[in-house]
């Protein structure tokens, strides 16, 4: 099934491309429900284990509708439907696995997984909103609106998927919205392009994230200053790398 879902919606988005573009609203409709009935049908046990799967899949498929929209070149959008309907089928394999087949090899795999994809989500929808500022004549602040709701609704996915308590959970959504909000502001700002922008913010909600969730999951005492070290090298490496390599 998996694997069906990921071909299907690889060949629609072929077709929106090639031939009919009407058919991206019916093609994210059913493919969305179909999702979410693979997800419902083999949801875990646990009451509301199911709901931060169920948000990262949802704003996965709805952030890469969107940046389908406004992708130019025909290379980059052949990847992109490629690259995007693989990590939807990894995504739904590494849950089938890990709730149906009970077969996972890898310890906190699928946990890894919509992580990962919750990291292509922010830049999908990051870049998506940016580019809505510069070409639609809308008030940025209802933009901004949206953009702290789906960062709300991600990071709690991040965080309750790894059963982090829900006090301490709560004050860190709160701070990691509160950073990332003013990044955003921040970075769309800057005189380069969307797609820099949503890079740079990408890193640094992940440089929170990781950091953060680390300290939730193991506290101090697994918090060690190698830890904070590599995601800072990692941050300041590729921040530093984007804002060099962007044309000003």
């Amino acid at each position: 099934m998996p694997l069906l879902i990921s071909l299907f919606n690889l060949a629609g988005l072929e077709l929106v491309y090639f031939k009919f573009p009407f058919l991206i609203y019916p093609l994210a409709v059913i493919i969305t429900a179909i999702s979410l009935w693979f997800i419902l049908r083999y949801r875990p046990r646990e009451r509301g284990a199911a709901l931060p799967i169920i948000i990262s899949l949802v704003i996965f498929l709805a952030t890469h509708y969107l940046w389908f929209l406004f992708l130019e070149g025909k290379t980059l959008i052949h990847s992109f439907i490629i690259l995007a309907n693989f990590a939807l089928f990894i995504f739904l394999l590494s849950f089938f696995d890990k709730y149906k087949r009970q077969k996972s090899q890898v310890k906190f795999a699928f946990e890894n997984v919509l992580g990962t994809v919750n990291l292509a989500s922010f830049f999908f929808l990051s870049v998506g909103l940016l580019y809505l500022d510069l070409n639609v004549n809308q008030q940025f602040i209802w933009l901004l609106l949206i953009f702290i709701a789906a960062v709300t609704a991600l990071t709690f996915s991040s965080l309750k998927i790894w059963q982090v308590a829900e006090g301490k959970g709560v004050w860190y959504l709160s701070v990691i919205l509160l950073i990332t909000v003013e990044f955003f502001w921040l970075i769309n700002l800057l005189p380069i392009s969307v797609y820099s922008k949503g890079a740079v913010l990408t890193i640094i909600y992940y440089l929170i994230l990781g950091l953060g969730r680390h300290y939730l999951i193991f506290g101090w005492g697994g918090f060690s200053s190698r830890i904070v070290w590599r995601y800072l090298i990692i941050g300041a490496f590729g921040v530093t790398f984007l804002l060099l390599s962007s044309r000003w």
